[in-house]
């Protein structure tokens, strides 16, 4: 009898122990978050990677609330305002530095090639992504693409193709992938989608190059590498070609098959 009476007794207690317990977790989450939303606010906001637009611009578009909380602050609602206000902006990331600060990574597109499509010219990116619409005047400091019709362009929108120009246009971003990887941008010329056999792209003024059309356009992560690789064997052949003397050969790079060849004119 005295046993039961003990062990209903530490039941009690330990029942009443671990109520405080939990009441006690709970009144130090609370304080600890109505400490964060009272403590935690924004105070400086700073924009890093932008060239193409101003820190007004960015903070303009981004719409950060004077004194919101760091803590709640929407990212992904930022982020998305500002990529669909500015073109040129590729990638945003709102990082929050405590106490009261906030940054804005700002990552651009690279603007690669013009395009002449309706009587305008667009300027795009390696991803075609279409950047902004230019002058005819302007368009020669950048990769001309001949043989590519676009689909109702918009600056701020990938651009569009015909169906069965998918394969020519899913190489040609490929190749500009490539081309700015290495950084061979500057060397390159213009490129020609017209056949739908194989791409040319002119190089250096001295070189026109013939590429493949990628037959694992599908698989872009594929296609991109496999551009990558022939890319760089143009470069390391020029550049051997360049070393043994011969800087002002002109002629045929063929990258078709496995391995290039250059023919002289």
């Amino acid at each position: 009898m005295a046993k039961g009476k003990k062990k209903a007794a530490y039941g009690r207690r330990r029942g009443f122990r671990l109520l405080y317990q939990m009441l006690s977790t709970v009144l130090i989450l609370g304080a600890v978050i109505g400490g964060s939303i009272l403590f935690f606010r924004v105070e400086t906001i700073q924009v890093v990677g932008s060239s193409k637009y101003s820190a007004e611009q960015i903070l303009a578009a981004a719409a950060v609330e004077e004194n919101a909380n760091l803590l709640l602050l929407p990212e992904r609602a930022i982020e998305k305002r500002i990529i669909e206000s500015f073109p040129y902006v590729d990638e945003v990331t709102v990082k929050r530095v405590f106490p009261t600060t906030v940054k804005l990574e700002i990552h651009e597109c690279l603007p690669l090639a013009t395009v002449q499509s309706d009587g305008a010219w667009w300027i795009l990116d390696g991803e075609g992504k279409l950047l902004e619409r230019t002058e005819e005047s302007l368009a020669s400091g950048y990769i001309q693409i001949t043989g590519l019709t676009l689909l109702e362009p918009k600056v701020g929108v990938y651009a569009q193709v015909e169906e069965t120009s998918e394969p020519m246009y899913q190489s040609l971003k490929g190749i500009l992938t490539a081309v700015e990887e290495v950084g061979a941008q500057e060397n390159a010329n213009w490129i020609d989608v017209e056949s739908r056999t194989e791409v040319n792209m002119g190089y250096m003024g001295r070189f026109t190059v013939r590429l493949p059309v990628s037959s694992d356009y599908g698989d872009t992560n594929k296609s991109n590498a496999e551009y990558l690789r022939k890319i760089e064997t143009l470069v390391g052949m020029v550049k051997k070609l360049d070393e043994l003397g011969q800087g002002a050969d002109r002629g045929t790079i063929d990258l078709r098959g496995q391995d290039g060849h250059f023919i002289p004119v």
